[in-house]
């Protein structure tokens, strides 16, 4: 019943290519986000950091918000990959956080 499994969001990453960041050829991000959250960024192992838009979204009598993010293919022939996602309330406070497993 709940999508989320109790967290403020789910993110997955699939990617061609790699292991190395380096060799990636390209890479997504998709997820859910409970309404909770106001904003969801993706942390580069650079450093910078990209937002991402939200969408409404809703399952069975539940409402949600999906996402999806494209990692630049610039960023990744400079070895720059995602190394983390996090949702933000609307205050500007992290509330949830989750490790890509690339990029670090």
């Amino acid at each position: 019943d709940d999508p989320l499994s109790g967290r403020a969001f789910s993110a997955s990453l699939a990617y061609e290519g790699g292991p190395a960041i380096q060799a990636v050829k390209d890479a997504r991000l998709i997820g859910l986000a409970s309404s909770e959250v106001a904003s969801v960024r993706v942390l580069m192992s650079d450093g910078s950091s990209r937002q991402v838009k939200l969408k409404k979204a809703k399952l069975g009598s539940n409402e949600f918000q999906a996402y999806g993010y494209r990692i630049k293919k610039a960023d990744l022939k400079k070895g720059v990959g995602p190394t983390a996602v996090v949702a933000f309330d609307a205050d500007g406070t992290e509330i949830d956080r989750q490790a890509s497993g690339i990029g670090n």
